[in-house]
């Protein structure tokens, strides 16, 4: 059982009552720096034992516990995050991110393989500090923190990791999706020494690798990455997520160390590299709802220029919570409801595909606006706290223009 890049975002929204979730079948998180594992991206961490094996991956209690409790339609607190979203917002990320196309599939035979995604974390090695992020998942912010800057994984936890998927990939007919995530990776040491473990051990196995990328790496980087993909000793697949959601100047304070030329480089670069597809991986937040139309004019009038298929990471910020989109006046949604109609009005088969998912994510985010708690003056003070830990380099009279009407 596989989902294609366009099946998967090709699906319908969750009813109200529905209490199912695919993604405890269809993914699962691993953090090796960690040592943690999920059965989705937002719900609830669960520690590796002190000594990893296989049977960890394969036979988990609490992945068994989350699943019945979804064919039992029962709210698992492993996912309060996303049932507190609905009450207050009526939609989660559940509900814009689990594939309803194989609901039926898996309550009629819940035992089946139907796994599609595996998220690797090795380290926290990043180019950027972007406002929303934290040192768990950026160097540069635990450098300004004047924490521990590096966090790395255990060796012996990549050599069981290299054992489960020798194993599950053994017989598998469809690509299993390696969603690399950071960080940077493309900034990682420890992700490139993985690769190339990878390929000796397991060159001949479906595997697409899919690296979550902010497009800040240096042309010697992108070499490198252009050799792997034409490296034809491995049976592999190639697709990446470009991380963004507001353009110039102001994705450069949001996403701070980012340079705007580069970034508009580099996307450019991987849009146009032979790959599986292109994923934009957004982050809405309080400081880039305005730039919501500008920014998916920019990727469709890139994206509708060349064959590639593509689509959108249903998301926003949840935490820090005086970021998220919620916290913004509802007249803000109207930028929304602009970057809807780009959505509705674009052209070309890759567009068509995924014009479904993209709007039922848009509309999620338009109606989480105006239903938080948090005031201009909480944001404004979460603005000179980071500005402090920046050495006053945040353009803040910029951000918070990006909060008013």
């Amino acid at each position: 059982m596989f989902m294609t890049s366009s099946d998967y975002i090709a699906q319908k929204l969750i009813d109200t009552d529905d209490l199912f979730c695919s993604l405890p079948w269809e993914e699962i998180e691993i953090n090796l720096r960690d040592r943690t594992i999920s059965w989705c991206c937002y719900s609830r961490d669960i520690s590796f034992p002190k000594d990893l094996t296989v049977d960890f991956f394969t036979n988990n209690p609490e992945h068994r516990s989350r699943k019945s409790a979804f064919l039992n339609k029962e709210r698992h607190s492993a996912c309060n995050g996303c049932w507190a979203s609905e009450k207050t917002s009526g939609t989660s990320k559940r509900k814009v991110k689990s594939n309803t196309k194989i609901h039926d599939k898996i309550k009629a035979n819940p035992e089946l393989d139907y796994l599609r995604v595996i998220g690797l974390t090795f380290d926290n090695t990043c180019t950027q500090s972007c406002l929303y992020c934290s040192s768990k998942f950026s160097s540069i912010i635990a450098e300004e923190r004047g924490e521990e800057k590096f966090l790395k994984h255990n060796n012996t936890d990549i050599d069981v990791l290299l054992d489960w998927l020798d194993v599950i990939t053994k017989d598998r007919v469809e690509y299993l999706d390696l969603r690399i995530l950071g960080g940077e990776p493309l900034a990682s040491v420890e992700f490139f020494k993985f690769l190339h473990i990878l390929e000796e051990k397991l060159a001949d196995r479906k595997f697409r690798i899919h690296i979550v990328t902010n497009c800040g790496a240096s042309d010697k980087l992108l070499h490198k990455i252009e050799k792997l993909i034409k490296n034809d000793k491995t049976n592999w697949l190639w697709s990446f997520g470009l991380s963004n959601e507001a353009m110039g100047s102001v994705a450069e304070n949001i996403r701070f160390h980012l340079n705007w030329d580069v970034f508009d480089k580099n996307f450019n670069f991987f849009i146009n590299q032979k790959v599986s597809y292109i994923i934009l991986a957004m982050t809405p937040n309080v400081f880039s709802i305005k730039h919501l139309p500008l920014y998916i004019q920019y990727v469709y009038d890139h994206l509708t220029k060349v064959d590639v298929p593509f689509g959108f990471v249903n998301n926003w910020v949840t935490t820090p919570k005086e970021l998220s989109p919620a916290n913004l006046p509802i007249e803000f949604r109207k930028y929304v409801d602009e970057a809807i109609q780009i959505v509705l009005n674009s052209k070309g088969k890759h567009a068509e595909a995924c014009k479904n998912n993209v709007h039922i994510w848009l509309k999620s985010l338009k109606s989480i606006i105006g239903t938080g708690s948090y005031t201009s003056s909480d944001i404004e003070e979460f603005l000179i706290k980071e500005n402090n830990y920046k050495n006053k380099k945040l353009d803040v009279n910029l951000l918070l223009d990006q909060t008013k009407l």
